[in-house]
């Protein structure tokens, strides 16, 4: 391991702030064939702050490369730092759907691109159905991420009502059924 990579990778362990900056080096290193190289920066990305907002596109960008091209390790990376983000991530909801019904991503990538769908807001039609489709013939663990993800729409939709927001009583109806 060079030594600059050692240093940056010793500071992305100990500095969370700084290793929100360092996101796109940490990527390439959980794809690392160094053992102590990939346990580093999956530690510092365990551990990171929020990536700054001005990353959010080039998360998306960059989640949208092929799987393979992409491997588990960085799959699973992108898909936690854009849940992170929350619904400002929103955008990308196609896209973590893609991943997590895709069964060729190992299991792991592909729950955590679930995880994330539950984070970024409420999700869109063709995404809720898409994923609802998946949910009986899903592993277990699986069927509850997505199930969970399904159900932040009614969560975020009661709480609309709830401070007198506009709510579409199509998309209850919808989400109920």
């Amino acid at each position: 391991m060079p030594n600059q990579d050692a240093t940056t990778l010793d500071r992305c362990v100990t500095d969370p702030a700084f290793a929100s900056t360092q996101w796109v080096f940490l990527l390439d290193k959980v794809a690392s064939q160094d053992e102590t190289e990939l346990e580093q920066a999956t530690e510092a990305l365990e551990n990171c702050a929020e990536v700054p907002d001005t990353a959010i596109s080039e998360l998306g960008r960059r989640l949208q490369a092929n799987p393979k091209e992409l491997g588990s390790q960085r799959i699973y990376w992108l898909c936690t730092l854009l849940g992170r983000l929350g619904e400002r991530a929103g955008e990308f909801q196609d896209r973590l759907a893609t991943l997590a019904c895709d069964e060729t991503i190992e299991l792991h990538a592909r729950e955590r691109a679930a995880w994330s769908l539950g984070e970024v807001g409420p999700l869109k039609p063709p995404v809720r159905e898409a994923l609802q489709e998946k949910i009986p013939t899903a592993p277990a663990r699986m069927q509850r991420l997505l199930t969970a993800a399904l159900g932040m729409l009614a969560l975020w939709m009661g709480v609309g009502l709830q401070i007198g927001c506009d709510v579409d009583p199509q998309a209850i109806q919808s989400t109920i059924q």
